[in-house]
């Protein structure tokens, strides 16, 4: 009894230190922007962070990535606004939301350079150099596939036509 007592105390002990770790990363803020960051609720709790262009692991610094890493209590969801200070304004909202979260979870926007600026919730967020290779390597691809497949259709029909002859009456035929 006393044994499964002192189990019970340790696992409560251990579920109170947990504490769940999430990444707010930007990628590309346009040159406008000055400083980016996030303010929100965790369990009723406000809480307001800066986010840094300062590299994390294999990222350099300055490459254009702004990050910044949240830690609290477990839960499922919190709300978040992304704030950009500018030139024309001190405070500008860009974003706001509300996320399911679970431990290591990363929320990346990528902000469109624009006056003002505006934050779109995307999967990855990429240096703009980055971007632009990508989309090129895209677009590239995609034009290679359709000359390939135009090619090959244009070849089926071409010799469809070239084996053709015209049909010969058979002597029973009456048109």
């Amino acid at each position: 009894m006393s044994a499964s007592l002192l189990l019970a105390l340790a696992l409560s002990a251990a579920a109170e230190d947990a504490q769940l770790t999430v990444e707010v990363v930007v990628g590309s803020p346009p040159p406008q922007v000055g400083s980016l960051y996030v303010k929100g609720n965790w369990l009723d709790k406000e809480f307001a962070q800066a986010l840094t262009d300062d590299g994390d692991g294999s990222a350099p610094t300055g490459d254009g990535i702004w990050t910044t890493t949240l830690r609290g209590p477990p839960t499922r969801m919190i709300s978040l606004d992304l704030i950009a200070t500018t030139q024309s304004a001190p405070s500008q909202l860009l974003a706001s939301t509300t996320e399911p979260v679970g431990d290591r979870d990363r929320i990346t926007f990528a902000l469109s350079n624009t006056s003002p600026p505006q934050a779109t919730r995307v999967a990855l967020a990429r240096p703009a150099r980055q971007l632009e290779r990508f989309e090129t390597a895209t677009t590239v691809a995609g034009l290679g596939w359709f000359a390939l497949v135009f090619g090959y259709v244009v070849w089926l029909v071409d010799g469809r036509f070239q084996r053709s002859e015209p049909r010969r009456r058979r002597r029973g035929d009456r048109t």
